[in-house]
C-alpha cells in the first residue's frame, strides 16, 4: 500500500519539476550570449519641420538609456515623428525559432505605445533594398514604473509601411510563408507616433530584453494530467472502482481542398499577368482547375472575380513601376498586359482613384 502511495505523489511531481526545469531562454540584454551588437538610433528626418531627435544618452551592463524630443505634429500621418533605437547584432544573427515569447524589461515615467521590431535578414540573392531587411512588428502599452512586458511572437506582423514598399505580388508570395526567426539580425524599439508629446523631451530605460520559451500551456496540461491521475489512482486504491476509459475523440476533418487549388492559382497569376491575353480559360488550362471553379476561389478569398483579381495585380505593379522607375506610362501600362491606354487609364482610376498621371505626381 506504501509503495502505491509514494508512486501516486512522486511520479506527477517528477513531470512537474521536469517542465519547470526544461524551459528555454535567450538573454539578449544584459547578457554576454550574443557577443557584439551595436546600438543606433532612429528618427524621422524627411520633413525638416517635423524632425525629432533621440539619442542614447547612458549603456550601463544594466540599462540602455534612451531619449528624444518629437518634432511637430503636423506632418503628414505617413511621416509623423517616429523615435526609437536599434539593436544591431553586426555580422551574426539569432536564431529565435525555438523560442515563443520575446520579454522587455522598460522602466518609464509616462505612459505610453511602443514598437518592437524584430528584423531579420531577407530573401537570399534578393537585390531589391526593401527585401534585404524583413521587418515584424508588435505593439505593447507601457505604463510608468519598472515592468517586464510579454510579447507572444505569432502576434508579429509585416509593419504598414513595409508592406506599402513591396509589391503586391511580392507581398502575396511572402504571406504564403511562416515567419522565418532563423536569422534575427536586430530589435527596433520606438515610440508609436499617435503616442508622442511634441517638444517635450521623453526618454525611457531599456533593462532586459530576452526571448524564452513560454510553457504556460504546456505546464497547464501537465498539472490537469497529474490532477486526473492522481484522482483516479485514488478511486482505484481507495473504492476499486473500475473507471471506464473515455470514448476515442472524432478524427480531425480533412484539409480543405481549395487551398492547394488557391495557391497554384495565385502563384501562375502572379508569373503571368503581364501576358495581355490572359483569360480564365487559359488559366484553368495550365493549372488544371476548372473555369467555371476559379472564380469561386477567388471570391471565397478576395471578395473578386477573376478579371477585377487580375486588374489589381496588374495596377499594383503598375503603381511600383511608376514610384521607382522613369519608365513612361504607356511602356508601363503594356509591360503590365494592357494593349490599349485608355483601358490601362480606366482600370488604374478605378483601383487607385487617381489617373497614373496624377499618381505619379
Amino acid at each position: 500500500m506504501l509503495k502505491k502511495i509514494i508512486i501516486i505523489i512522486y511520479v506527477p511531481l517528477i513531470l512537474i519539476i521536469s517542465v519547470l526545469f526544461s524551459s528555454k531562454e535567450l538573454v539578449i540584454f544584459p547578457s554576454a550570449e550574443v557577443k557584439r551588437f551595436r546600438i543606433f538610433t532612429y528618427t524621422d528626418s524627411i520633413y525638416t519641420s517635423s524632425a525629432s531627435f533621440g539619442s542614447v544618452s547612458g549603456v550601463s551592463d544594466k540599462s540602455i538609456v534612451f531619449e528624444y524630443t518629437a518634432g511637430s505634429s503636423n506632418a503628414p500621418l505617413a511621416v509623423r515623428p517616429v523615435n526609437g533605437i536599434e539593436i544591431n547584432f553586426e555580422t551574426d544573427t539569432v536564431d529565435i525559432r525555438k523560442y515563443n515569447q520575446i520579454d522587455i524589461g522598460i522602466t518609464c515615467s509616462k505612459s505610453f505605445v511602443t514598437n518592437i521590431d524584430i528584423v531579420t535578414a531577407g530573401l537570399s540573392g534578393n537585390d531589391t533594398s526593401v527585401l534585404k531587411r524583413h521587418y515584424y512588428s508588435g505593439i505593447i502599452k507601457v505604463k510608468p514604473g519598472k515592468k517586464t512586458y510579454g510579447i507572444k511572437l505569432d502576434n508579429f506582423d509585416p509593419p504598414w509601411w513595409w508592406k506599402s514598399r513591396i509589391s503586391f505580388t511580392t507581398y502575396l508570395s511572402l504571406a504564403d510563408k511562416s515567419l522565418d526567426f532563423s536569422r534575427v539580425i536586430a530589435i527596433r524599439i520606438g515610440k508609436d507616433p499617435n503616442s508622442i508629446l511634441f517638444h517635450s523631451p521623453v526618454g525611457f530605460e531599456i533593462n532586459s530584453i530576452k526571448f524564452r520559451k513560454s510553457c504556460r500551456i504546456f505546464v497547464t496540461a501537465v498539472f490537469a494530467v497529474c490532477f486526473v491521475w492522481i484522482s483516479l489512482a485514488i478511486m482505484i486504491l481507495f473504492f476499486g472502482r473500475k473507471i471506464v476509459p473515455p470514448s476515442p475523440q472524432p478524427l480531425p476533418p480533412p484539409p480543405d481542398p481549395d487551398e492547394e487549388a488557391l495557391k497554384r492559382l495565385e502563384d501562375y497569376i502572379a508569373e503571368n499577368y503581364h501576358d495581355p491575353d490572359l483569360t480564365v480559360e487559359i488559366v484553368a488550362r495550365k493549372v488544371g482547375i476548372s473555369a467555371s471553379r476559379i472564380p469561386a476561389l477567388l471570391q471565397k478569398k478576395y471578395k473578386m472575380n477573376f478579371k477585377k483579381y487580375l486588374n489589381h495585380i496588374r495596377v499594383t505593379e503598375a503603381k511600383r513601376l511608376l514610384t521607382e522607375s522613369d519608365r513612361s506610362i504607356s511602356e508601363i501600362a503594356f509591360a503590365v498586359g494592357y494593349q490599349t491606354i485608355p483601358h490601362f487609364n480606366r482600370e488604374f482610376k478605378k483601383i487607385s482613384g487617381k489617373s497614373p498621371s496624377e499618381f505619379r505626381k
